[in-house]
């Protein structure tokens, strides 16, 4: 997890590592997508498309569920935090 280590904290790293991730995938992905028609025959080329895309969003939803799963993990609840939300959710004590 040096990743998360590398980016817990510093949101200018987080911002310039989407944008390399970003202007890479503007390169491979229409290459990989424009592959399809030279790998299956011309009766199959709908259902390989099809199958793609399905693919590639299956990959992305997984991979927010895996990030959502390990960010809960490492946000336990503490005594002092029962609901585990954090010091920037709670509500100052009233000082009635």
């Amino acid at each position: 997890m040096w990743l998360t280590f590398l980016v817990s904290g510093n949101l200018l790293v987080l911002y310039l590592l989407m944008i390399l991730v970003s202007t890479i995938t503007t390169f491979f992905g229409p290459a990989e997508a424009s592959m399809i028609p030279f790998l299956v025959p011309k009766s199959q080329l709908l259902a390989a498309n099809g199958l793609f895309s399905l693919t590639t969003n299956a990959a992305f939803r997984v991979g927010f569920r895996v990030v959502r799963a390990v960010r809960h993990r490492r946000r336990r609840p503490t005594d002092a935090d029962p609901a585990g939300r954090g010091a920037l959710l709670r509500r100052p004590p009233s000082s009635a």
